[in-house]
């Protein structure tokens, strides 16, 4: 009886696979960026996932991620229970919405609304399949005339918040020249 044992391991949790077979709108949406074949999540758990090209990948990622969840929380969830979804802080994004949405329009070529939830601890690296960062870098400099080349891992949270500061100091710059004339 699961209800009387603890603690849980990983082989306790009941798990169904999923092969991602992409169509052509998530061609569209995806940007040549293709997903990982195969989705292995747990029942009830929804946003516990592991992703591989096989099977057997997809669940051995889900295995570390199961291992990080008990060592993290030291306790886990009875096997099937439902655990609600907690989602990674996105205070930067949200702060800094305006230049978040024109950031993934116009340099990373993505339309918000098809990324889902953006974590303020999303990198440029995330993307690097697609562009190399220094691509990004570069268009991030001609779209905003902001180098964030020296923000080593590319951090979209950090990246906003260094375009956010620019654009104040060009506008207290501006405010100067204006009231010296």
């Amino acid at each position: 009886m699961s209800f009387l044992r603890s603690p849980w391991t990983v082989d306790d949790y009941p798990v169904v696979y999923r092969e991602q077979i992409e169509t052509v709108d998530d061609q569209e949406i995806h940007r040549g960026i293709t997903p990982p074949r195969w989705a292995a999540h747990i029942v009830k758990w929804p946003l516990l996932i592991g992703l591989g090209e096989t099977r057997q990948e997809a669940r051995e990622e889900l295995d570390r991620h199961i291992r990080t969840y008990i060592g993290t929380r030291g306790v886990a969830p009875r096997p099937g229970t439902f655990v609600a979804p907690t989602y990674a802080p996105n205070d930067k994004i949200r702060r800094y919405s305006e230049i978040a949405d024109r950031l993934f329009r116009e340099v990373l070529e993505f339309e918000p609304e098809h990324v889902g939830h953006i974590a303020d601890s999303w990198s440029l690296s995330f993307l690097k399949n697609v562009n190399p960062v220094s691509e990004y870098q570069s268009r991030i400099r001609h779209v905003f005339g902001v180098d964030v080349s020296d923000i080593e891992d590319g951090n979209i949270g950090d990246i906003c918040e260094r375009i956010h500061r620019s654009q104040l100091s060009s506008l207290s710059s501006s405010t100067e020249e204006d009231d010296r004339k």
